[in-house]
């Protein structure tokens, strides 16, 4: 099963998307961060990807909800420990954090 990681390995070869991501390609990066660079990654001409990699970069854009594009931000306080294990848990899901938390929160 390809992961989150996986995706961002892919995007980090295109120059574009490294860009964007920065550190991002070996730490977690909030979604909106990752959307724009996956799609600038998918556009770039001179990165060749597979149709299966093409794929895995697509499926962890995520777009909005029904109701439109997601405004609001809770913003919550957690000890280093907490955010390390919660993005543990969302690598392991194969998610970032933000979605991980909708999952558990909405499911």
């Amino acid at each position: 099963m390809s992961t989150l990681s996986d995706a961002k390995r892919l995007i980090a070869l295109s120059s574009e998307g490294l860009r964007i991501l920065g550190a991002g390609v070996s730490r977690p990066c909030y979604a909106g961060r990752y959307n724009m660079a996956a799609r600038l990654a998918l556009e770039d001409t001179t990165t060749q990807y597979t149709a299966d990699e093409r794929r895995l970069i697509a499926s962890f854009i995520e777009g909005g909800d029904e109701e439109g594009t997601r405004g609001f931000m809770l913003r919550v306080r957690l000890t280093e420990s907490e955010r390390s294990e919660l993005a543990e848990r969302a690598e392991e899901a194969g998610t970032n954090m933000s979605e991980y938390v909708r999952r558990l929160v909405f499911a």
